[in-house]
């Protein structure tokens, strides 16, 4: 994965973490220690309690941005 990638796969996490607090008010971070430990992009924040957290913690949440996307591909993901 290049530099730009990363930045790229950050903006992209940060911004969806952004838009889910905006409408659920729910704190998401990004898994710093996916590459290592396993796990997924993003991770509630350990601070957040209530059922909507919950409800987020039993969640993978993977986010990925392209510019255009085929159905056919849709369907894969």
């Amino acid at each position: 994965m290049t530099i730009n990638s990363r930045q790229k796969a950050a903006d992209t996490e940060k911004e969806f973490a952004g838009l889910v607090h905006d409408w659920a008010g729910v704190r998401l971070i990004r898994n710093l220690e996916q590459s290592s430990s396993g796990g997924y992009g993003l991770i509630v924040h350990p601070d957040e309690a209530g059922p909507v957290a919950d409800s987020f913690r039993r969640l993978a949440i993977e986010c990925k941005r392209y510019q255009a996307a085929t159905d056919a591909e849709i369907s894969k993901w």
